[in-house]
């Protein structure tokens, strides 16, 4: 059974009132004369109501200097509140943050206010940093810190140093160290991307995407070395550091969505949005065969071998060497599911034309009578696309989708999927 509460005595209620109604708190002497005359105690008496309430925790109690002062709970209300103005403005170190609220602590022990700050700390309604001066701040400051550098990263990757600097206003008060950990924690959330240099950039995911399509929208020009297409992102994606664009070369190749041809003079490859044109390669060694061959029939036509009949024979030794597959295409030609899909886009959208996006779902809908199976679909529109006739759109969030959803999209297998599909002009 729990005890019950003592009953409070006429006396002690007075004295317990005038704490309770105190601006600050006060010393024995100070209280007895704040109580009034008709039932003031003595002094001693004030002194054994005062220890039973601080018993109860009716009353709190500290020294101010030599003098024990006594309060009311209530009266931490005001300082509390005076500590989320102050910290609602910026981060205050300890010092600072009492000496702006010297007013309100007249009368308070020295150690008192400390203790409540602590107390905030541990109920999370405030922040402290680490180390031998701490900071301290609300949580909707770091909110809006977080917000600031998410914003600073939309426009650019930039390093820990320049954004720093522009956010410096925003930076004033805070732990020297509190971008970095910022940072690190975005990394961590996946709501921004680190490069591995060793003075690192950061910028958010959607920056990214732009990057590439600029990559993309250059090597539309014309295909070029390597070197020189970084050369020409100086400009446009200085910002980017070097060893990240590479990579995102190497993805957009992994993706299907750019070609290395191998060097035709020279030695530098080229980057293409175009597959390698194989006539291109073979008109040398075509050339070089058709001298071969002209020079062993002036040796053979003394045999009684004809040009004519030499040229025949060795085209059907070629036709021997061909593997089955290819054989069988020139006697059987494939479809052209890709020149139907460009047909029927316009059918289906007369805008198609000029640069009208149509959706891959509605065109695969219309094509379903002559193209059964969502593979061959899928792998036209691809081929279509590899050849630099169309340009595709993807979807930036596909997981959200359900499967049905997903699969009147055309996939490429390495977790892309596309919804629009837009004729080049």
């Amino acid at each position: 059974m729990m005890n019950a509460q003592p009953a409070i005595s006429d006396e002690a209620g007075v004295v317990l009132r005038a704490l309770q109604q105190a601006k600050q708190p006060l010393t024995a002497d100070k209280l007895l004369k704040e109580l009034p005359s008709a039932i003031r105690p003595s002094k001693d008496r004030l002194g054994q109501l005062l220890q039973e309430q601080v018993n109860l925790k009716q009353v709190l109690c500290g020294n101010k200097g030599k003098s024990p002062v006594y309060w009311a709970p209530n009266l931490e209300g005001p300082v509390r509140e005076a500590m989320f103005q102050v910290l609602a403005e910026g981060p205050q170190t300890q010092s600072k943050l009492l000496g702006r609220l010297r007013t309100i602590l007249s009368g308070w022990p020295k150690d008192r206010p400390k203790q409540i700050l602590e107390q905030l700390v541990q109920e999370r309604l405030i922040r402290q940093s680490t180390g031998r001066s701490p900071v301290y701040w609300i949580p909707s400051l770091e909110q809006s810190l977080r917000e600031a550098i998410l914003q600073a990263l939309s426009e650019r990757p930039q390093t820990q140093k320049s954004l720093s600097s522009q956010l410096q206003t925003l930076l004033s008060g805070w732990p020297k160290d509190q971008l970095k950990r910022m940072l690190e924690q975005l990394v961590q959330e996946g709501l921004i991307r680190q490069s591995t240099d060793k003075t690192p950039s950061y910028w958010i995911p959607s920056a990214e995407q732009q990057a590439r399509e600029k990559m993309l929208t250059i090597l539309a020009e014309r295909p070029r070395p390597e070197k020189e297409f970084l050369s020409s992102l100086e400009l446009s994606l200085s910002d980017w550091p070097q060893a990240h664009l590479k990579q995102m070369l190497e993805q957009l190749g992994q993706e299907g969505r750019l070609y290395r041809l191998p060097p035709l003079a020279g030695k530098a490859e080229m980057l293409s949005l175009q597959p390698a044109d194989p006539r291109s390669y073979l008109q040398g060694v075509i050339q070089k065969l058709k001298d071969e061959i002209r020079q062993l029939a002036e040796k053979l036509e003394p045999a009684g071998v004809s040009k004519l009949r030499l040229f025949t024979a060795a085209h059907e030794l070629l036709q021997q060497e061909l593997p089955i597959s290819a054989a069988s295409a020139l006697v059987h030609p494939v479809p052209d599911f890709g020149q139907l899909l460009i047909n029927r886009m316009m059918q289906i959208e007369p805008g198609a034309i000029n640069g009208a996006l149509v959706s891959l779902r509605d065109l695969r809908r219309a094509l379903h009578t002559e193209i059964s199976d969502k593979a061959s679909f899928d792998q036209a529109a691809l081929q279509l696309f590899q050849q630099g006739r169309v340009d595709l759109t993807w979807h930036h969030h596909p997981s959200i989708l359900s499967e049905e959803e997903r699969n009147e999209m055309v996939t490429d297998g390495q977790g892309n999927y596309y919804n629009g599909i837009v004729l080049r002009s």
